[in-house]
């Protein structure tokens, strides 16, 4: 009877859902899956909006959320397929669930419309052709790739002084586990010629890229690699090489992410005895890296060309493209041909008018769509100028680029938002519109009155023109009277180049002057870990620059705090007290160190809270600030004397509240609404001051935002100058500084209250219009602050 029952339960696990059952929930209760399958999911999202769905499996050993598998898929509407190798089933843990012991499979839609479940079955996985061998190379306790051996570091068939095998979560299929520090290798597939191939890259992790500057690799004496270049090379050929990639114009997602990963050599190997020896030589285990190797007959290339269609296959499964929600979200995302060439602005086609103060800025925003390509357009942009002054301007232009719809999603969605500062390296598509993104700069010292300028456009001939109107009123903004700003890095890859200090030096103060030009004022900067004197006055020193661009205090220090960790509490509030003394000795005030991030998420908040202690009794003027997401968070707050708040913890009146009770400052932060969040919101619920994440914050590849755990977050992103003229920025930093202005607007509304009935009643009403809690902020667009701002502009002179 027992073994009738686990057949009924495996045939029932293997019998798909047929269209006629279509459900939004399937279980299925498998004995185990076979080596060499796995779980696939087809239906489709009738849509309109974004469906989670969600593909839960057991093992014997999982009994609560992070230990067994969650993967959470985006899914916009049309029709969609999963599919999830048995051997690459993970715990929210990390663990590899046992795929012979998996009991239980669920599949269910966790948010939005219903889906229809077309098929869920377990069923065969990729298998490579006929005479086909190939190997993966990983650690030991991982299952390999579908149809692939496992070579580990102790296997005796590899040699290397240095190897050790790495896993890295986020990366590609087939891609994501290797062996670093390989130097030989010997395998035996028998005589003849076989056609060797090698994925080679190391997909990194976190902010680092691997970058290997000598390699070579070769196979029986046959050489398949051989480069050697400087670092600097390297950051141009291989760190950079996806700034020049655009979305849709140079291909899809696969054509721009997928396939350019791997590092794949290939190459016609005679064997020698039956046994090919693949050796491996550089500047360190980077360069010994491999991920997987294929050996086939020299006769043909099924077997790599399966391989790379499989992992096409796989990653257009992963990483679906939204491009409902991109390319028809508006008429400036639509891709229209247009006849003749044509600019078109906001409002009247000819004209884009904007308003700014004295001491703040405005940007200009036109859309270019070509009938045809050109790829070199003329662009003539002339400053805005009342006749005898013209205002400091910046064009940028947008770049399509992929991006997460969230931090962690597999969703994709196309948008323009990398606004490039090399415009001299415009160029336009056929149908495909070119966002061009003027920022004017108005000093403090501007006289009020009418400045035009235009930018003219040309191509194929022709010329068109649109004009820009800005007007400046004879009004003096108060300063913003709270910190905005972000948390900011050094450009990860300059820490790999020669004189690496100095070269952060200059880029960190390239990106406070071009955060202060766009009225940023609050800043968490790239402070060193002050261990030993020398941090410590490195502390001091990136204090006192902050100080002479104009932010204003308290500066956070993000991340040294949380470093320090490992150390004993007192050692550790000892440096900490030593640095604030640095800090002191300058005439500056020392930053607000942070503690505790997100405390809900992490198993460190213990041991913080032994540190923060420390730090009270050695030194009781030191300011500690933490991060919380969550309400259980509540019982630290009386440890803080600034308590970032996000979403996750609640923001309305009584959070505020509540943290001012517990003798704490509510200050926001990365929030969704950028200009919201930065502007009026802040003004409405009287927080201390705002930062967003990230200035410079990517995940390996700084243009492949699939090829991690999370996301890229980049508000400045990298370019081969450390200080271009006009640096390349993100659209969201636009947002912040509108919102700083609009803060600026707020200030001066309450200032004039004092004296004008007409204000008074406007900001009796804006207090009542923005709403006190986030959650119903949130959902509200630009254009709502951009009218708010207006009713305050109508009362300038």
């Amino acid at each position: 009877m027992r073994w009738l029952s686990l057949a009924a339960a495996l045939a029932a696990a293997l019998l798909p859902l047929r269209a006629a059952e279509q459900r939004t929930v399937v279980e299925l209760s498998p004995s185990g899956i076979a080596a060499g399958q796995r779980i696939v999911v087809r239906g489709h999202n009738p849509g309109p909006g974004v469906a989670l769905l969600v593909v839960r499996a057991d093992d014997d050993a999982s009994h609560d959320y992070s230990s067994r598998m969650n993967e959470e898929r985006s899914l916009p509407p049309g029709p969609f397929e999963l599919a999830f190798d048995a051997g690459a089933l993970r715990a929210a843990s990390g663990r590899s669930l046992r795929r012979d012991r998996i009991h239980r499979v669920i599949v269910f839609v966790a948010d939005g419309p219903k889906l229809d479940l077309r098929e869920v079955a377990i069923v065969s996985g990729f298998r490579l052709p006929a005479g086909a061998l190939g190997f993966d190379l990983g650690p030991k306790d991982l299952p390999p790739s579908p149809g692939f051996e496992r070579i580990s570091p102790e296997d005796p068939r590899i040699e290397g002084r240095h190897r050790r095998a790495v896993r890295r979560v986020g990366g590609q299929p087939f891609l994501e586990d290797g062996i670093l520090g390989v130097e030989r290798l010997v395998l035996a597939p028998g005589a003849g010629a076989w056609r060797v191939s090698l994925w080679t890259e190391e997909p990194g992790e976190w902010e680092f890229l691997p970058h290997p500057l000598e390699r070579r690799i070769r196979a029986n004496g046959v050489t398949l690699l051989e480069r050697r270049e400087t670092v600097t090379e390297w950051v141009e050929r291989r760190y950079l090489a996806g700034r020049a990639r655009e979305a849709i114009a140079d291909g899809d997602a696969w054509d721009l992410l997928g396939q350019p990963r791997g590092g794949l050599l290939s190459a016609v190997v005679p064997a020698i005895d039956g046994r090919i020896a693949i050796e491996l030589a550089g500047d360190g285990p980077s360069s010994g890296y491999v991920g997987a190797i294929l050996l086939e007959p020299a006769s043909g290339e099924a077997g790599r060309n399966a391989v790379e269609a499989e992992r096409e296959a796989q990653f257009r499964r992963d990483w679906r493209w939204n491009a409902a929600s991109t390319l028809i979200s508006g008429s400036r995302l639509s891709l229209r041909p247009a006849t003749p060439y044509s600019p078109a602005g906001t409002g009247d086609p000819a004209t884009v008018m904007a308003t700014a103060a004295p001491g703040t800025g405005a940007t200009f925003e036109v859309v270019a769509v070509a009938a045809q390509d050109d790829a070199q357009p003329d662009f003539a942009l002339t400053a805005p100028s009342n006749g005898t002054t013209a205002l400091p301007s910046e064009l940028r232009f947008g770049h399509w680029r992929f991006r997460r719809s969230d931090p962690a999603a597999h969703l994709l969605v196309l948008d323009d938002d990398h606004l490039r500062g090399d415009a001299d390296r415009i160029g336009l598509r056929a149908g495909i519109p070119r966002r061009l993104s003027i920022r004017v700069s108005v000093p403090a010292s501007a006289t009020p009155g009418r400045y035009a300028g235009r930018l003219r456009v040309g191509a194929g001939g022709a010329w068109e023109e649109v004009a820009l109107v800005l007007r400046v009123p004879a009004v003096e903004l108060p300063q913003p009277d709270r910190p905005v700003g972000i948390y900011l890095e050094h450009p990860p890859h300059l820490a790999w180049l020669p004189d690496a200090p100095a070269r952060q030096r200059r880029a960190l103060d390239c990106d406070l002057a071009t955060l202060r030009r766009l009225g940023l004022s609050g800043l968490a900067p790239p402070l060193p870990t002050p261990r030993d004197a020398e941090a410590q006055a490195e502390t001091a020193a990136i204090l006192q620059r902050a100080h002479a661009a104009g932010f204003l205090e308290p500066v956070l220090a993000y991340a040294p705090l949380k470093r320090m960790s490992d150390m004993p509490p007192a050692q550790a509030a000892a440096r900490i007290a030593e640095a604030d003394r640095r800090t002191v000795a300058t005439g500056l005030r020392p930053p607000a160190w942070s503690a505790f991030d997100e405390p809900g998420n992490s198993a460190h908040g213990v041991a913080l809270d032994a540190l923060v202690a420390a730090i009270r009794a050695a030194s009781p003027t030191t300011r500690i600030a933490g991060h919380f997401n969550d309400p259980r968070d509540r019982p630290r707050l009386a440890a803080v004397d600034i308590a970032f708040l996000n979403r996750g913890f609640g923001i309305d009146a009584a959070a505020i509240a509540a943290v001012r009770a517990a003798g704490a400052q509510p200050w926001l932060y990365n929030l969704e609404q950028p200009r919201l969040a930065a502007g009026f919101y802040l003004w409405r619920s009287g927080a201390g001051g705002y930062l967003e994440w990230h200035g410079r914050m990517p995940t390996a590849d700084p243009f492949d935002p699939t090829d991690g755990r999370e996301g890229d977050v980049q508000l400045l992103w990298p370019t081969a100058e450390i200080c271009p003229t006009v640096p390349d920025i993100d659209a969201r930093l636009l947002c912040i500084a509108e919102g700083i202005t609009d803060l600026r607007w707020a200030l001066w509304l309450e200032r004039r209250a004092r004296t004008d009935t007409e204000a008074e009643v406007l900001l009796r009403k804006l207090r009542a219009e923005i709403p006190a809690r986030w959650d119903d902020a949130r959902p509200l667009a630009d254009a709502t602050a951009r009218a708010w701002r207006t009713r305050i502009v109508a009362l300038a002179p």
